[in-house]
């Protein structure tokens, strides 16, 4: 399903605009609103439509995890690793939840913010997480 809607959305829209995209596999997996599988559940997940996607193109951008408050990126880059399911091309998992009050909606959280915070938190999730590839 992920390979065929990939390509479709290539026919429609046009490689050249399609690679300017950025794929991301589920959202905040590690929460369970959103998800009521395992982590190891979402890392075969992710490697399969991952690898689906650059089936349609291997220069189209895929990523992940995209957990809230930057969890699992050491297990998924090690899973990802592992499973040579292709180079990881950016990461997306930051977290909002610094800002704000708790359970305010991201765009409270966002005009509480500092300049540059989610530039912050990506150097914070690259370092703790070994990761030293730019996004």
């Amino acid at each position: 399903m992920i390979r065929k809607l990939t390509h479709h959305w290539v026919e429609r829209y046009g490689l050249s605009e399609v690679r300017r995209w950025f794929f991301e596999v589920w959202n905040e997996p590690n929460l369970s609103a959103f998800w009521t599988g395992s982590q190891m559940d979402y890392f075969r997940l992710y490697q399969h439509a991952a690898r689906a996607i650059k089936d349609v193109d291997g220069a189209l951008s895929v990523g992940g995890p995209a957990t809230a408050d930057n969890a699992w990126i050491d297990a998924f880059m090690n899973s990802a690793t592992r499973a040579r399911s292709g180079r990881l091309h950016f990461d997306a998992s930051l977290s909002t939840d610094a800002f704000g009050k708790p359970g305010d909606d991201t765009v409270s959280q966002l005009a509480q913010s500092r300049r540059s915070v989610l530039r912050d938190e990506a150097a914070k999730a690259r370092t703790e997480t070994r990761v030293s590839r730019s996004y």
